[in-house]
């Protein structure tokens, strides 16, 4: 709310359907400036709606922020995700270079270590309610 109130463009999640990519495991990015556009979609989280929130080409945005959620993360910035893979695919297919991936979680959730995997997303930062923690940037 705050983002959309300082004119700021927000772009959120949605899941797409296996009918929908022929792949499991997609999302795409969708604008939303009203929480009234928000819909029950999969997993009934709230997504853009589609008929409100058309997805706009990637390539065509210089996104600054990406708020990235998880099961948990490391104090080295290794995430765990809920399984499904969405976040790790949608990174690896379009990398968003000059995007500042911002993992948050609660303290409980910070892990001193995780089991990652190569094509597993490295947040560049996580933030609990009581700590911001940076990470340097890889390559």
């Amino acid at each position: 709310d705050a983002a959309v109130a300082a004119q700021k463009q927000v772009l959120l999640p949605r899941c797409l359907s296996l009918q929908t990519t022929g792949l499991s495991g997609c999302m795409e990015l969708a604008p939303c400036a009203d929480r009234r556009q928000l819909r029950p979609g999969s997993f009934n989280i709230p997504e853009p709606d589609p008929a409100a929130c058309p997805p706009l080409p990637l390539a065509e945005l210089a996104l600054d922020i990406a708020l990235i959620p998880g099961l948990a993360f490391s104090r080295t910035g290794e995430r765990l995700g809920y399984g499904g893979g969405y976040y790790d695919r949608f990174f690896a297919a379009n990398p968003l270079p000059g995007c500042l991936c911002i993992g948050f979680c609660a303290s409980f959730q910070l892990l001193d270590s995780l089991p990652a995997e190569p094509w597993d997303l490295k947040v560049n930062a996580l933030a609990t309610e009581n700590e911001l923690l940076q990470f340097k940037a890889e390559g």
